[in-house]
């Protein structure tokens, strides 16, 4: 269980963020000794969502896209139940599915890493790289370009989501 972390007021703004909590006091707060981390951890369903909260705070949100493309948080924002679009992806727009903002495709290396795609933009059964991650590609766990570091990530996410561990 995690220490005193619930104390701490979590403040949020529209200023663009590049701080992401060091590794070690992740652990500390989780109360895994950094040093000596098993080959196998286990995390309370609670904890596994805080320490996806406290990455995600390092993430930025498309203030204006977000906005636009979820109404309902746009009133929420308006109504005052959230300070800002990134206050609400990080509490729960990243665990209801949403994305922090439109995600850009690289042509080129999409049709290369997925043929299935490049074929079906020659017989024009697909209209554009784009559209298909927009439509179709996101939930078959493509990515829209090349970034290991981010398909290592999926991956792990979409282990953890098939053992029941995220809603």
């Amino acid at each position: 269980m995690r220490t005193n972390v619930d104390a701490v007021k979590i403040e949020y703004s529209n200023t663009r963020s590049v701080y992401v909590m060091p590794f070690k006091s992740a652990m500390e707060q989780l109360r895994i000794d950094p040093l000596r981390i098993p080959e196998t951890v286990s995390l309370s369903r609670e904890n596994l969502q805080w320490l996806l909260k406290i990455l995600l705070r390092g993430l930025e949100v498309d203030e204006r896209w977000y906005r636009t493309t979820y109404p309902d948080v746009d009133d929420a924002i308006r109504q005052g139940t959230y300070k800002s679009a990134k206050h609400h992806f990080v509490e729960n727009g990243y665990f209801e599915g949403r994305r922090p903002g439109k995600a850009a495709v690289d042509d080129e290396w999409y049709q290369q890493a997925y043929p299935d795609i490049a074929d079906g933009i020659e017989f024009g059964e697909i209209a554009s790289c784009q559209k298909h991650f927009d439509q179709y590609g996101e939930a078959e766990a493509r990515l829209p370009r090349n970034i290991e570091a981010i398909g290592q990530l999926l991956y792990a996410f979409c282990s953890i989501r098939s053992k029941g561990f995220i809603y």
